[in-house]
């Protein structure tokens, strides 16, 4: 998943899954399984099942949001209100000549991939939100699901960006900040220092040409004789 930032505080999240090629051969004609027609009447923008190199495919999803108020919901539409990614924010602090940038959460996966569906799934797949348990998962996979399944998180904001790589069963802080600038009221600010050096310069050529004294390294005539 990608949470890229605006510098008004609009964006979009994406969210990527992608398939090695082991996993694709498994599942062949998946551009005619993959039902997305409610993702896209709630306002996702999806594409794929396009190949990649190695063989594998790519699907992404992809919802703008209005401000940071509204990133909440979309990421909710991803993880489920209380799910894993639930906590993720972004918050933005204004200051004279700039603003900051956080992002504070967590992606909780302790509860494995069962975390990422809910009562009405379970129900319609008889028990699981997957279909299958996850040891069946892992039997199917020939090796534990933290390594057959990979998650990254990464946060694009006005000033700079950071990826998290969470881990299956494992809770992962996601935190980090930003900085921009405004370069104009730095530039004022520049400008407002270097007239202020230069007037308090001037007034103490001025005082000590007024004063009449003459400079210390003046030397007096000798006496004559």
């Amino acid at each position: 998943m990608d949470v890229a930032v605006e510098e008004d505080g609009s964006g979009r999240v994406e969210v990527v899954v992608a398939l090695d090629r082991d996993a694709a051969r498994r599942v062949p004609g998946l551009e005619d399984q993959l039902v997305v027609e409610d993702l896209e009447a709630a306002g996702w923008d999806v594409t794929g099942p396009e190949a990649v190199d190695g063989g594998g495919v790519e699907v992404r999803a992809t919802k703008g949001f209005a401000s940071l108020d509204g990133l909440g919901d979309v990421v909710a539409e991803v993880s489920g209100t209380d799910g894993p990614l639930s906590d993720l924010v972004v918050e933005r602090d204004r200051a004279a000549f700039g603003e900051t940038w956080r992002v504070d959460g967590e992606a909780d996966l302790r509860e494995g991939l069962e975390a990422f569906g809910d009562a009405g799934l379970r129900e319609r797949l008889g028990g699981s939100s997957l279909g299958m348990s996850e040891e069946e998962l892992e039997r199917a996979a020939g090796r534990p699901l933290p390594e057959a399944v990979r998650f990254r998180v990464t946060a694009d904001l006005p000033g700079g960006s950071r990826s998290w790589e969470p881990v299956l069963g494992e809770r992962t802080a996601l935190a980090t900040e930003s900085r921009t600038w405004e370069a104009a009221r730095l530039a004022l600010l520049a400008v407002a220092v270097v007239l202020g050096v230069a007037a308090v310069a001037l007034l103490l050529v001025r005082g000590a040409a007024g004063s009449g004294t003459p400079p210390r390294w003046s030397r007096r005539p000798r006496p004559a004789g």
